[in-house]
């Protein structure tokens, strides 16, 4: 079976999940995809077992990203190390692994003409030839293609250093946009390269810019306006009046603590903890794997303050509402005790 028919969408680095295999000479490999790469599992397993006379056992459960790697469940079974298919590794995350852990990123395949012709289309719209690229890991390897592309149409381009949770420059995550700190944003334009508007719409609150968009499979180009970001923020600010409300009425109040290996912020739990002491407001703390609105209106919570995943809070906010509960982030909850003015608004980053 040859790989390009197994993920037929992506390149995957095969060969090299087949030599890090032999190299270390693992009997057992644990093997885990997100949810788009699941269906080609079984086929690669095969070949890995082929190429490398190793045992490769399937992780079946869902898998949201590097953080949510299952190393522990690799040690259950008894696996000598997890193969992590479809992202890349969080350098600041936990190295104390319960076995060994290797990252192998999938990348989406792209019609160059596609990117060529979206790309076309930004130089000629953009107000600042001097441009900013950022793009997640399925990406990433189009920067240097955009990069040259752009520069050859009269553009200066800016890609900015990863922070403690990214693995390459320009790459940017649902809870951390340091790609776009420490450049100098005040003249350029912004183009996420990517999917979604979760990724722009947090680079637009985090440097307070429109963020053109350019999705590289079909070419189609669009933007992150200031008046999007303004109504993401009423959106969130409305959250924020009504744990406001919520706290002063003695609700049922619970502070979420990830316990997903890359999503543990536990001294921040412990500090919004503090916060809530102080103000004299009740509260528990939740220890919660896979997050879900059902399992905390179980429990009885009015209102949760997320330290996990900060995209629960920010992106899927509606399925808590329709099951009668508010889900803030710690940003929001300093705002909502006055800790922090409304003008300092931004996305949850903190690790």
């Amino acid at each position: 079976m040859d790989p390009e028919n197994i993920f037929p969408s992506f390149d995957i680095d095969v060969e090299g999940i087949i030599t890090a295999i032999a190299e270390n000479g693992y009997r057992k490999v644990l093997l885990q995809g997100p949810e788009g790469l699941k269906r080609g599992l079984p086929l690669l397993a095969e070949i890995i077992e082929k190429g490398t006379g190793a045992r490769v056992l399937i992780d079946a459960e869902p898998c949201f990203g590097a953080c949510d790697h299952a190393g522990e469940r690799a040690l259950a079974a008894g696996a000598d190390a997890l193969i992590h298919l479809g992202h890349s590794d969080i350098p600041s995350m936990d190295r104390n692994m319960p076995v060994p852990v290797h990252f192998f990123h999938a990348e989406m395949k792209v019609k160059w003409d596609m990117l060529h012709a979206g790309l076309k289309k930004i130089v000629e719209t953009v107000s600042s030839k001097r441009i900013a690229l950022f793009t997640t890991v399925q990406h990433i390897s189009l920067l240097d293609q955009a990069k040259r592309f752009l520069e050859d149409h009269s553009a200066t381009v800016l890609i900015g250093e990863p922070g403690g949770r990214e693995a390459f420059p320009g790459q940017v995550l649902g809870c951390s946009f340091s790609a776009a700190e420490g450049l100098e944003l005040e003249n350029a334009s912004l183009l996420f390269m990517g999917t979604g508007r979760f990724h722009p719409m947090g680079l637009s609150t985090s440097t307070g810019k429109e963020v053109h968009t350019l999705d590289p499979v079909t070419g189609a180009v669009g933007k992150i306006t200031t008046m999007e970001r303004e109504r993401f923020l009423r959106k969130r600010f409305g959250s924020i009046q009504k744990a406001r409300d919520l706290l002063d009425g003695g609700c049922m109040t619970g502070i979420l603590i990830g316990s997903k290996p890359g999503q543990r912020r536990v001294e921040l739990a412990s500090d919004m903890a503090d916060l809530l002491d102080v103000k004299g407001y009740d509260y528990r703390m939740i220890v919660m794997d896979s997050v879900a609105p059902m399992k905390l209106f179980t429990l009885g919570l009015d209102l949760v303050i997320n330290t996990a995943c900060p995209r629960i809070a920010l992106d899927d906010s509606v399925s808590y509402v329709r099951q009668g509960i508010v889900m803030i982030t710690p940003v929001e909850l300093r705002m909502a005790l006055d800790e922090l003015p409304w003008s300092e608004y931004r996305f949850d980053e903190e690790w």
